[in-house]
């Protein structure tokens, strides 16, 4: 009796431990085709690239999210679309920032001639990250950037007191900044989109923030 309860416990433990991640040979941070079933535009062809970078959930992997609407419509315009997909156990600020920078050199090797970073919450973060620290970032569109530290769990006015010290050090690339209603990272005194907007006129680079618009 007791050999088949722990069995039975073993096995719940089994069914409840979530699945790691890989790419196709593997690896813990991968780039994937954004629109698979349609063609590579390769870097003659394309405006550009545009690498999305998607959020984070506990225990759960977020690669597979769909797509902004907006990247179908900058597809439709000329842009190549991928992904650059992250393993959730291996997930880490500095990690992930140092392969990010790899996929941007790679990218810029390839012979894209702009490359823009886009992303949602942990995705958004590393945008605004990696746009102040390579000089092969045409643009960032960060759409309500959150991340502070490994575990994600810095007090709320450090973080952001850090997306504004990152924001400070981009200097050469756009930034389009979207903040949202409801959003706890907000709950701030002040918000997040003044210190966002002083930070990032310190660069001379042109930027928008949309701070909190209605239904937003």
């Amino acid at each position: 009796m007791i050999r088949l309860l722990l069995l039975a416990v073993l096995a719940s433990l089994i069914a409840a431990t979530p699945a790691v991640a890989q790419g196709p040979n593997g690896e813990a941070f991968w780039i994937a085709d954004g629109y698979p079933d349609q063609k590579r535009l390769g870097p003659a062809q394309a405006k550009g690239v545009v690498l999305y970078m998607h959020g984070i959930a506990a225990n759960k992997d977020s690669y597979h999210h769909a797509l902004p609407s907006y990247a179908q419509l900058l597809r439709l315009d000329g842009w190549e679309i991928l992904r650059h997909n992250r393993s959730n156990t291996q997930d880490r600020l500095y990690d992930s920032t140092q392969e990010i920078l790899k996929a941007v050199r790679e990218l810029k090797a390839a012979g894209y001639r702009k490359i823009v970073l886009t992303g949602q919450s942990h995705g958004a973060w590393f945008a605004v990250s990696v746009a102040g620290k390579s000089p092969d970032v045409f643009a960032a569109i960060s759409t309500a950037p959150g991340g502070y530290g490994d575990t994600n769990i810095g007090t709320m006015g450090q973080s952001a007191q850090e997306l504004a010290d990152m924001l400070g050090d981009v200097r050469q690339a756009r930034v389009m900044l979207f903040l949202c209603n409801g959003d706890p990272r907000e709950n701030v005194p002040g918000g997040r989109g003044e210190r966002s907007q002083r930070a990032l006129s310190k660069g001379g680079a042109p930027f928008v923030v949309v701070d909190k618009p209605a239904d937003f």
